[in-house]
């Protein structure tokens, strides 16, 4: 069982891992010199230097605003599970298949008419752009993408 401190502290490194550097860096400078003096007030103690810059950590997450994450239509991500489903049963794509494959076998599935389709080609180029990455985003982990209704 997980302790409160390691499930803030997980959760400070899922919002760091989403921070922008310029806003992190500034928070992390002035949560550092505030580790930096507890540090160096009890150097002796190597355990109390572990928890100081954990504690820094959660101290800089707290701090940092939440940011919106991409979202897809859930219509899109279903018709998206259910491909991956049929590439997996084929045996089009495999354990050491990338991105590439997947894309290159969702493109020759998918026709003109298809959700999917229209989410990866609209008229506009740079928002098919968008959403095709947002796509890959999904593909490489679908918690990295937010599935909303539409």
């Amino acid at each position: 069982m997980k302790s409160k401190y390691d499930e803030d502290l997980k959760k400070a490194c899922e919002v760091l891992n989403n921070a922008q550097l310029d806003e992190l860096l500034k928070i992390a400078v002035e949560a550092m010199d505030d580790a930096a003096i507890d540090i160096g007030m009890e150097a002796n103690q190597e355990w109390h230097a572990k928890i100081t810059l954990e504690s820094a950590l959660i101290h800089i997450a707290e701090k940092l605003p939440k940011y919106t994450r991409l979202t897809i239509p859930k219509k899109v991500a279903e018709e998206l599970d259910e491909l991956i489903e049929i590439a997996h049963a084929s045996n089009e794509i495999h354990v050491w298949s990338d991105n590439f494959d997947y894309y290159k076998f969702i493109n020759n599935a998918i026709s003109e008419e298809d959700d999917l389709y229209k989410y990866m080609y609209p008229k506009d180029q740079l928002i098919g752009t968008l959403h095709r990455n947002t796509i890959i985003r999904y593909l490489i982990d679908n918690d990295l993408v937010e599935v909303v209704d539409e």
